[in-house]
């Protein structure tokens, strides 16, 4: 537990030197391009090693030791079963004669340094809007999901990185996200449906609209849609097992009243959407659309993961709304974000597939 807040302690410590250096700098711009890397990426190092050689945390950590030494074993269920990206770090990771553990420290890598990169590919211009979203990272992103859903962690990781690579441009953006988020999960083409989510402000009216359609057909009509899909799940060919047993029957999400916040906290955020830098407002677009179904399905277990592609664009949205209050106002949204932030890490952190921690060098 103790190696944990000492994690969070020097995200909050690297942060804070990043925003009072560049506060001081004579050019914070110039300041952000030479010495931002050193100061925000120094924590993403520690975590990466600190999770990465983890040993027994994550509750598919030992699905995944199984997975590769059944490789090794020459067993062809892997090879049939797993995406063709997958195998490739499969392959690599044995030919250089390394250990299950590396190969899951390979997949953590590439998950966290590919969010380093959509953070700083989005290019704030604001100290600390970019330590915000690093922040953001830490509580909301995949720190410890990662642990979990690790091929899937990897391909959201991809998607946010493309999407914020190539902003400007949907077709390309997401077209480039299907294909490389393809070849380490099946569910990476659904961020093509990020073409029809519109770049322009929506307006607070329309977004209080779409939030009591989500209200209603979450509560009224989504266990009545379930049960007809399920006794109808022959028709929908191999997708039909989906909605047989376990996926027709709620299943908690444990989400509980933080999703519930979310959409509270979104729908306030978009009254004040129109303020925010026309760069951000698509990312919030995608978030907002990204909670609202992630509420519609909170208690559909077997589908939420799939709205991790949308909803993790909180990131790169939050810390737009930095430069819509002043003075003491943007101080307490700026702590507000931290202490929110901070309450997420802990509740994953004090999970019990995460503690204790054990490193993989002394087991």
């Amino acid at each position: 537990m103790i190696i944990y807040f000492i994690l969070f302690f020097i995200f909050i410590f690297s942060c804070l030197i990043y925003i009072n250096y560049s506060f001081f700098s004579i050019d914070s711009v110039n300041f952000s391009n030479k010495y931002g890397f050193f100061f925000l990426f120094l924590p993403f190092v520690f975590l990466i090693f600190l999770m990465g050689f983890r040993y027994e945390v994550g509750a598919d950590y030992w699905n995944y030791v199984e997975i590769f030494e059944k490789f090794k074993a020459g067993d062809s269920f892997v090879l049939n079963r797993f995406e063709p990206g997958f195998l490739a770090i499969l392959i690599g990771v044995d030919l250089l004669g390394l250990s299950s553990g590396f190969f899951l420290f390979t997949f953590y890598l590439f998950t966290v340094s590919l969010f380093w990169g959509a953070i700083r590919n989005v290019k704030f211009g604001s100290a600390s809007m970019e330590s915000l979203a690093v922040l953001l990272f830490l509580g909301i992103g995949p720190v410890f999901s990662a642990t979990n859903t690790v091929r899937q962690a990897l391909a959201v990781s991809i998607v946010l990185f493309f999407c914020s690579f190539f902003s400007r441009s949907k077709i390309l953006s997401t077209t480039l996200s299907s294909i490389f988020g393809f070849l380490f999960h099946y569910s990476a083409p659904i961020v093509m449906a990020l073409n029809f989510v519109p770049r322009k402000t929506l307006s607070f009216k329309f977004w209080v609209v779409v939030v009591i359609i989500t209200l209603i057909f979450s509560n009224l009509i989504m266990d009545w849609l379930f049960k007809i899909l399920a006794q109808n799940s022959h028709v929908l060919g191999d997708f039909g097992a989906y909605f047989e047993s376990d996926g027709a029957s709620r299943k908690s999400s444990g989400l509980g009243i933080r999703i519930v916040f979310e959409v509270a906290l979104f729908l306030f955020l978009s009254f004040f959407s129109r303020r925010i830098n026309p760069r951000g407002v698509w990312f919030f677009n995608i978030a907002f659309f990204g909670i609202l179904l992630t509420y519609i399905f909170r208690e559909y277990a077997i589908f939420l993961r799939v709205f991790a592609y949308f909803s993790i664009f909180k990131i790169l949205a939050i810390p737009w709304f930095l430069h819509v209050f002043k003075g003491v106002e943007k101080q307490i949204f700026f702590l507000f974000f931290i202490v929110y932030s901070l309450s997420a890490f802990v509740r994953s952190a004090t999970a019990e597939q995460f503690s204790p921690y054990k490193l993989m060098f002394f087991n």
